[in-house]
């Protein structure tokens, strides 16, 4: 039922799409839109044009029970719909979340050299997990070495005063040696 001019066949898509239009309006007849005075003081000129012969209309009458019964049925229906939007939007964050998990290849597509290779890949999940035990054993080898190199440093420089000390030791023994040497010469 769709208000187009041009148009004499409506698709299927236009029919689902009006329906989708019409669950999402508000179904009380309290928020209906109401038409204007002067579009009805037009409509009931044309009405009385022809209800020339009927000079006594019947008034409307307004039942409440019916009117709640109807807001009660409505009630029911935004609740039914509420559920219904609830469960689809659990399933899509169910969906959403497998989706940022990891996505499932289908390796029939691809060559066999390329399967091979996304075959080796290194478990990259695996190897993150592990790096929380090889933390303290990096920590204790940086200090390790660390350690080493202080030692190393403080063994170097006493070697050193020992060579030195060693040194002057044995020029003043060669000293002593070629002046005994002189001496008795």
């Amino acid at each position: 039922m769709s208000d187009r001019k041009y148009s004499d066949v409506d698709s299927s898509d236009d029919n689902e799409e009006e329906k989708r239009l019409e669950e999402n309006k508000r179904r009380s007849s309290i928020f209906q839109s109401r038409a204007s005075q002067r579009h009805f003081d037009v409509d009931s000129q044309d009405e009385s044009e022809a209800q020339e012969g009927n000079a006594q209309k019947e008034p409307d009458e307004f039942n409440l029970e019916e009117y709640v019964n109807s807001l009660k049925a409505e009630y029911e229906e935004w609740k039914k719909t509420l559920k219904e939007r609830k469960h689809q939007r659990r399933l899509l964050a169910k969906q959403e979340e497998a989706l940022k998990g990891g996505v499932e290849l289908d390796f029939n597509v691809l060559t066999e050299s390329d399967r091979e290779f996304i075959q080796a890949r290194p478990n990259y999940g695996a190897i993150c997990e592990k790096i929380n035990d090889v933390m303290p054993i990096a920590v204790k080898v940086a200090q390790g070495n660390i350690e080493i190199n202080h030692l190393n440093d403080n063994l170097q420089q006493l070697l050193g005063e020992k060579i030195k000390e060693s040194n002057i030791k044995i020029i003043k023994k060669y000293k002593q040696i070629t002046n005994d040497i002189v001496d008795n010469c």
